[in-house]
């Protein structure tokens, strides 16, 4: 069973080396010493005796876990973000990796996932990021009515209440009215968050602005 791993933590790369491949008997190759070096590293490895790539993924990285998605085609690819982030779960979740681990709390649990996901063709997926993020999802394309949604677009765009109301023929208290429901809607404090809250959610939009 071969097993790949990539992490810009030295602690993390030595860590999992001696677990595959000192106490499990696992021939285990450490890919890169950092994810700049990955694509020149990654044509030294012949992929046919790679069984799971494990990928210890933070938010400035995402971008590698659909590059080695494609990369190693159907070999298994087991995420770790040890830093939480909603965005490397939804982008995991989105390329349909075979595993998500936030933590590693006991070498016996974490060996009994891989194994399940390698051996058994099965899919892990820490739940603890997974409602925030439905939740979020629920609340995008759910709650907000299509003037809120209007309107967020509006704020987004650093309109003021009056030019807004000009842009949408209403008045600016209704503008108001809708900025209130936006904010308690989306759990939100001002409109500086709501402009934030626009740039992170549409960022494909806003760089077409």
């Amino acid at each position: 069973m071969g097993i790949l791993i990539v992490s810009d933590s030295f602690i993390v790369r030595d860590a999992l080396y001696y677990m595959f491949n000192k106490k499990y008997g696992m021939e285990t190759k450490i890919l890169a010493s950092n994810f700049l070096d990955l694509e020149k590293n990654l044509k030294k490895i012949e992929i046919s005796k790679v069984n799971c790539m494990i990928l210890d993924i933070e938010k400035e990285n995402m971008k590698y876990i659909e590059f080695m998605k494609d990369a190693i085609c159907e070999n298994k690819i087991v995420v770790l973000d040890l830093h939480r982030s909603k965005e490397v779960c939804a982008t995991s979740i989105k390329q349909g990796v075979d595993g998500y681990i936030l933590n590693i709390a006991e070498k016996e649990e974490f060996m009994d996932k891989v194994n399940s996901i390698i051996e058994k063709g099965k899919k892990f997926y820490d739940i603890d990021l997974l409602q925030n993020i439905l939740q979020d999802e629920y609340v995008e394309c759910e709650t907000l009515t299509n003037r809120e949604n209007e309107i967020l677009e509006e704020v987004g765009k650093g309109y003021s209440n009056k030019e807004i109301a000009k842009h949408l023929y209403i008045t600016e208290y209704t503008v108001k009215k809708h900025i209130s429901s936006i904010l308690l809607k989306l759990n939100l404090r001002s409109r500086k968050n709501i402009i934030i809250y626009f740039k992170e959610k549409y960022s494909e939009k806003c760089a077409n602005l």
